[in-house]
């Protein structure tokens, strides 16, 4: 219209209008024109006001300077309607509001404070307010729409990164939104909701598999990584433990952890009181240092995850698993003890060896990480950071603490400090009972106490001074046992000496290779002086009948058996010296063989030693009656061989001096034991003796084995001649 009248008051447009009517209608028609633009415009910025529809305030405007730009800027301008400064403004005012809109997913009460009123339509009012308002509503739930993907994106990530307290955080927001009828119709609910059960399953292997990985490096003795697993294991639980689906998972694999730690420290300190009580010292070192480990990371980093987990009632040391390993630590490594100092190593991530200038750098980082103001961050883990700086800043608190966990005041210290005297006294008990091969056992550890004594701070001067008097109590022993020996042997009491002997070669064998307090010398030393005894003995056996006439060996038989007797004792008695004895005593029977009287005299002298008349025989069953009856029967010398035969056998001389014993028994009392009896239908029935009928007819048996004996000692007959006479008469 206004095109029209400009056309009209003119000649193809050129023609000045001023001071015409046309003029003063066109300028109406402008002014009426602006002034309606002007108050639609203030009507639309009020509106965006009071409802904050910025964005649709913009778009009226927006739309306007199209319009004007298109077919009105040949009459108004932007400038007539004085609108230019609100709509700015009101841009400010929209660029606010996306900003906060973008940040608002990150609390709750961001949603509960703006989201929901945004979300919600007001369908009362002009219409064309009620289509500002669709408009602002399909645009806040695009917007809400693409942040609440971003939510999920965000979560997914944090917790990929280990970032759980963001991944928390983030997690927590969408819990509320997916728990939340209101807003979950403005999203793809079903989309929303089957993400959600996809982000919890995630989280839920993801704390399954650091459970089992955390129980895997304790089971392969992985200190650092178990250290490192149980760190994630509580910074999982920290940030994430609020979502509910999680809430069971983490009570029941927490509560595996728990126990499978509890296990642990029980068999691991079962062994090391096992190796340190066997004194297997190398073992009992690498026990300890693997023990050791795994209470620093209890007394620190476990010490933070309970107390921090009671604070946040996440578990409780009423709950059997985690009582149970509270237990073990505070018996095994003084858990309520250090655990003040040591939530505070744990905080910083220090280990007990930190130096200041490791305190104020791990502070820092702690501080970046927890800072209220940080994504992630709190004001109470903040809190903890700066306790810890302030207690680890001083030296005495990070000296104690060493002390306390790997010096002198650790766990065990007392225990391995007891070690060389409960060595000591073993080593005395084994020694005194003879049992050197334990002792030989415990000596082959020896060398491994210096490793051992390192867990407790025992210097190396103490430890050797440890050794030398285990090794002094050694000495002392084999002193006293050869003390014994030359007792025993300067009084030739040969069983005695034995056992002592015995015990010196099983200390021979199993102590040779300890030669700081052991000499292998001596048991030589005593070797030979018993191998020179035999052979002055069977010297002097020989004397008594080398180059003598039968008579004056008869003579002398009772020395050359009393000699046997002497070589038969230490036969008997020491058995080590068996083989040297026996090849002395077969020489000196072999020498008797030599003569032509010599089979005599051996049986003579057989049955001399198997009457056991020769030695200390004044009591009955004395010990060289029993020698010289053993030295009969254990040389084929003594055999007599009766020819007649078909084969030739022997007969045990033995035998005959039996049938000598015998005969010398009163006759009437043979007699009058003799009994006599029948069986009849399994009865027995005692028949009459001839008493005497039976002892006249021993005593002409006695008489006539008398004569034809003496004739056959006596070289007056030989074996065939023995035989055939004996038959006769």
């Amino acid at each position: 219209m206004l095109n029209k009248l400009q056309s009209a008051a003119s000649v193809n447009g050129s023609v000045d209008l001023s001071g015409t009517p046309l003029k003063e209608k066109y300028s109406r028609a402008k002014r009426l024109l602006c002034s309606k633009l002007k108050d639609a415009l203030q009507e639309v910025s009020q509106q965006a006001e009071d409802n904050k529809l910025y964005a649709m305030a913009i778009e009226v405007w927006t739309e306007v300077k199209r319009e004007i730009g298109r077919g009105l800027k040949n009459h108004v301008s932007m400038m007539d309607l004085g609108m230019e400064a609100e709509f700015e403004r009101m841009t400010s005012e929209a660029t606010k509001a996306d900003e906060t809109m973008k940040q608002s997913l990150f609390t709750i009460e961001h949603i509960q404070q703006f989201w929901e009123p945004k979300l919600s339509v007001d369908t009362s009012g002009h219409m064309l307010y009620r289509l500002w308002y669709n408009l602002q509503y399909r645009q806040n739930k695009n917007i809400f729409s693409r942040q609440v993907a971003e939510q999920f994106g965000e979560a997914e990530k944090a917790l990929q990164q280990s970032a759980f307290s963001i991944a928390g955080q983030k997690a927590a927001v969408l819990q509320h939104i997916c728990s939340s009828r209101l807003l979950l119709k403005h999203l793809e609910s079903d989309e929303v909701l089957k993400r959600w059960k996809k982000l919890c399953d995630t989280n839920i292997e993801f704390y399954r598999i650091s459970c089992k990985k955390l129980k895997d490096a304790l089971k392969n003795h992985e200190m650092p990584t178990f250290e490192s697993r149980l760190r994630l294991i509580h910074a999982f639980e920290v940030g994430l433990y609020g979502i509910d689906p999680l809430k069971v998972t983490v009570k029941s694999e927490a509560q595996g952890v728990h126990q499978a730690i509890s296990e642990w420290v029980k068999t691991h300190v079962a062994a090391l009181e096992s190796q340190l009580n066997e004194f297997k010292l190398e073992d009992a070192a690498e026990s300890m240092k693997l023990v050791r480990d795994a209470g620093k990371v209890l007394v620190s980093t476990f010490a933070l995850y309970i107390d921090v987990a009671e604070a946040d009632k996440r578990h409780s040391l009423k709950n059997p698993g985690l009582g149970e390993l509270h237990r073990e630590c505070t018996q095994h490594f003084g858990f309520d003890a250090v655990k003040a100092i040591g939530v505070h190593f744990a905080m910083l991530q220090l280990d007990p060896s930190a130096t200041l200038s490791d305190v104020k750098s791990a502070f820092k980082t702690a501080s970046l990480k927890h800072h209220p103001d940080k994504e992630g961050g709190s004001t109470a883990m903040q809190q903890r950071v700066n306790n810890a700086h302030t207690e680890l800043s001083q030296d005495s608190v990070r000296q104690n603490f060493k002390k306390m966990v790997y010096g002198s005041e650790a766990p065990f210290s007392k225990r391995i400090k007891a070690v060389p005297t409960e060595m000591l006294r073993r080593v005395k008990e084994r020694i005194k009972e003879r049992e050197y091969d334990e002792v030989s056992k415990m000596l082959s550890h020896l060398d491994d106490l210096s490793k051992l004594m390192s867990f407790a701070d025992v210097s190396d001067r103490d430890v050797k001074e440890s050794k030398q008097r285990l090794q002094n109590a050694i000495k002392d022993h084999m002193k006293s046992l050869r003390a014994n020996v030359q007792t025993l042997w300067s009084k030739r009491e040969y069983r005695l000496l034995n056992e002592e002997l015995c015990a010196n070669e099983r200390a021979d064998k199993v102590l040779a290779g300890h030669a700081e307090m052991y000499d292998r010398g001596w048991s030589r030393e005593i070797r030979e002086q018993v191998e020179k005894e035999i052979e002055v003995i069977a010297t002097r056996a020989r004397s008594t009948f080398l180059g003598k006439s039968e008579r004056k060996a008869e003579i002398a038989m009772d020395d050359f058996a009393l000699q046997l007797i002497y070589l038969g004792r230490i036969l008997d008695d020491l058995p080590q010296f068996k083989s040297f004895c026996k090849q002395k005593m077969t020489g000196l029977l072999d020498m008797c063989h030599d003569p032509h009287w010599g089979h005599g005299y051996i049986f003579r002298l057989g049955i001399l030693l198997g009457q056991g008349t020769v030695g200390d025989v004044e009591q009955e069953g004395s010990e060289d009656e029993r020698i010289g009856k053993t030295i009969v029967s254990e040389f084929k010398h003594f055999k007599v061989c009766c020819r007649l035969k078909p084969k030739s056998s022997y007969e045990d001389v033995n035998t005959l001096v039996w049938n000598e014993e015998v005969t010398k028994k009163d006759v009437e009392e043979i007699a009058n034991e003799a009994e006599a009896w029948e069986w009849k239908n399994q009865q027995r029935f005692d028949l009459p003796v001839a008493k005497d009928t039976l002892t006249k007819s021993y005593k002409r048996y006695e008489k006539k084995y008398n004569d034809l004996f003496d004739e056959w000692v006596g070289n007056r007959l030989k074996a065939e001649e023995l035989a055939v006479k004996a038959k006769t008469e």
